[in-house]
């Protein structure tokens, strides 16, 4: 990706978004685009990989953001659209700074080494798979809200498979893919072995 389709022009617009005191959903959204879906995932799902994941309720309501924009995508929406008490809610705007102070790094790393490869595991119909597996992630996250660090990881999994979407990166899907797998299967073997 290049110019402005860069994560670090992302947190740049949400950087100079960010105001006084705190900063509404509404004006994140306004910021991203309404039509920008995977970017739309990604952002909440980079404030919980964040230390601002610490923030009560944080994950459950990225969570449920996560998958409202989500299923959107799944059904072919132009356009996202949020219900008004996401919409009003308001983040510290100390915390949204550190996350994006704690995301520039990583993100211009990111930049660097992702591109469009394997598209087809990136595009139609396979992102509407993707996305319906970002659904069901983010629906698990109001669940794993007193599970330390849980939603933090599934936050990841979430980040990684929107940077898919995203630079329609293919080999990134499969590597989503993998971790989830993976993940899932260590649950598993935990839970009932």
């Amino acid at each position: 990706m290049s110019g402005d389709h860069t994560l670090i022009s992302l947190l740049d617009r949400l950087a100079q978004r960010v105001g006084e005191e705190e900063v509404s959903i509404k004006d994140l959204v306004d910021t991203i685009g309404h039509r920008a879906f995977p970017a739309l995932i990604l952002v909440p799902a980079l404030v919980i990989t964040s230390p601002a994941s610490g923030i009560p309720g944080l994950s459950a309501l990225g969570g449920v953001t996560i998958a409202i924009v989500a299923s959107q995508y799944v059904w072919g929406r132009k356009s996202v659209w949020l219900p008004k008490f996401i919409l009003k809610r308001t983040l510290p705007s100390n915390r949204l700074k550190q996350a994006i102070g704690f995301l520039r790094p990583p993100s211009g790393w990111i930049d660097r080494i992702l591109r469009s490869r394997l598209t087809f595991l990136a595009g139609k119909p396979f992102s509407q798979v993707l996305a319906m597996v970002i659904m069901l992630l983010g629906l698990t996250m109001p669940l794993l809200e007193f599970v330390p660090f849980s939603s933090s990881i599934v936050a990841a999994v979430i980040s990684i498979f929107s940077l898919a979407l995203l630079f329609r990166d293919g080999v990134l899907t499969l590597l989503a893919m993998a971790i989830l797998l993976g993940g899932g299967y260590a649950v598993y073997g935990v839970l009932f072995v």
